[in-house]
């Protein structure tokens, strides 16, 4: 009878997982899994990915699909962001709202928070003006209350994980992120 290791006791749990129960990054994402079977850390990496474009000095949320979890029910406990935008000439100055969300940001709003989806795994956080140095770092429980909501991702729950971006837009423009996106998570059926 084989017995599994519990995660972070086998004799290599930084070896990436390759097929147990892993998830899907999207085109330009890059996802390196670790643990085992059911205890997981999915370090999610991008480099100048687009996220959406500005249509004109508007309100606008936008976003883009990181990484889709697997078939089945997780529980996850903590989402790691850290971020840094890009935009062209016209919104440069512009400073975001940005935040990680299981629905993908749409609308005329200006900041994430009119709609709890577009935020529910890391609520949005205000970014620097996106011309220069502007990285955002946050780590979260997923939604306001550990073991709520989203983090109980049952079977039939969204498994999109998505990067949400909003703002009252000085005009027309697109927006680029770099950075690092990383969640724990456990396999649970």
């Amino acid at each position: 009878m084989a017995v599994r290791q519990p995660f972070g006791l086998g004799a290599d749990n930084t070896t990436p997982l390759t097929s147990v129960n892993v998830g899907t990054a999207n085109t330009g994402v890059t996802a390196v899994e670790r643990g085992d079977a059911v205890k997981h850390q999915t370090v999610l990496s991008f480099t100048d990915l687009a996220v959406g474009s500005a249509v004109g000095a508007a309100n606008l949320a936008f976003g883009k699909l990181l990484y889709t979890l697997p078939a089945g029910a997780q529980v996850i406990s903590t989402v790691y962001m850290d971020v840094a935008l890009t935009g062209t000439a016209t919104i440069a100055g512009d400073t975001p709202d940005v935040g990680i969300g299981s629905v993908i940001g749409s609308g005329a709003v200006a900041v994430l928070g009119g709609t709890a989806t577009f935020e529910d795994y890391i609520t949005g956080q205000t970014s620097g003006a996106i011309s220069g140095s502007n990285s955002v770092t946050v780590m979260s429980a997923a939604t306001a209350g550990a073991l709520t909501g989203i983090s109980l991702n049952a079977a039939a729950s969204s498994k999109a994980i998505h990067l949400n971006v909003a703002d009252g837009w000085a005009g027309a423009g697109d927006v680029t992120a770099t950075g690092t996106v990383i969640i724990n998570w456990e396999f649970i059926a």
